[in-house]
């Protein structure tokens, strides 16, 4: 819901909907107080860059005409989780290697049922 009601923001067409940029996606993190002075707002730039240009997110872009610059549902959902990860790692140092494992174990399970919602509203 959240990032609906982000991608409304600024659009000036229906095939901007359903799409969020970069700054939209710092806005939000920075909104959810995932940014702090351990994790500056260049780290969720960098994460956005990074999930934006994957190989996979390249391959779902190859049919539409969305730009790398821009995020949909399943990309944000990914950062999200990067986000979560890294902002964790940065604050808690001395726990990340215990609790990566858990955590990959909760996110694998999430990015699957999710993936399935989002192929499923597709069709």
């Amino acid at each position: 819901m959240l990032f609906y009601s982000q991608s409304t923001e600024g659009a000036s067409s229906g095939e901007q909907l359903g799409q969020i940029t970069l700054p939209q996606f710092r806005g939000l993190m920075t909104a959810a107080r995932a940014v702090t002075s351990r994790f500056p707002a260049e780290r969720v730039d960098e994460i956005f860059t990074a999930v934006a240009t994957s190989s996979q997110t390249l391959a779902r872009k190859v049919d539409s005409k969305n730009g790398v610059s821009t995020f949909d549902l399943l990309d944000f959902m990914i950062a999200t989780v990067h986000v979560a990860h890294a902002r964790f790692a940065a604050e808690n140092a001395s726990q990340v290697h215990k609790a990566s494992s858990g955590m990959h174990k909760i996110s694998s399970k999430c990015l699957c049922v999710c993936m399935v919602v989002c192929l499923q509203t597709r069709a």
